[in-house]
């Protein structure tokens, strides 16, 4: 695979990344895309759209998982491990100093105030996310049921994620294989 981005420059990005973007792994979806695509041009739209579909498919961390593949994209095997240190490092670095700080607070009601006045926010961002992905991904109204039909069962259906997996694997192949095939 050729080295398209030195590696040098993913462990830099990912650090940014990962040291200016707090949330979960979903919540670095839009800054990386902004960054990736947009900015450094390093990857089209609907690459990087394929991969976060990609990272999505393998258990552990999202965020470990969409910086493995992407840096495997951009430069190899290498690329990946630049990819996940600037991920990881700078986040145990920070998130050791924040514990070390805010550990004596965390009974302060200023302090659990604002963290409960947060939530609104990061599910803001989260929903923003996923519309966007979702307008480059989804090209039909039809298309659109699928996530939202998925969303209402792990909302309101109390499933076990093993089975919307299962669910949602056999709605894409039906989909796939008889509604709307690719190949």
């Amino acid at each position: 695979m050729p080295n398209k981005v030195s590696n040098k420059k993913i462990l830099a990005t990912f650090a940014r990344l990962a040291l200016t973007n707090l949330g979960n792994g979903y919540m670095m979806i839009a800054p990386l895309r902004k960054n990736v695509v947009e900015q450094k041009h390093w990857l089209t739209e609907e690459r990087f759209s394929h991969l976060v579909a990609k990272a999505q498919l393998i258990p552990g961390a999202f965020s470990f998982n969409l910086s493995a593949i992407i840096g495997r994209e951009l430069a190899g095997s290498k690329g990946a491990a630049c990819a996940i240190a600037g991920t990881g490092v700078p986040i145990l670095l920070l998130f050791s100093l924040l514990v070390a700080v805010f550990s004596p607070m965390r009974h302060w009601s200023l302090i659990a105030s604002a963290l409960n006045g947060m939530r609104p926010a990061i599910i803001g961002l989260l929903a923003a996310t996923a519309f966007r992905v979702g307008r480059q991904s989804l090209t039909s109204p039809a298309q659109w049921l699928y996530p939202i039909s998925i969303a209402l069962i792990i909302g309101y259906g109390h499933l076990a994620p093993l089975y919307v997996v299962a669910l949602t694997f056999g709605a894409g192949f039906v989909y796939g294989k008889f509604v709307k095939p690719q190949l």
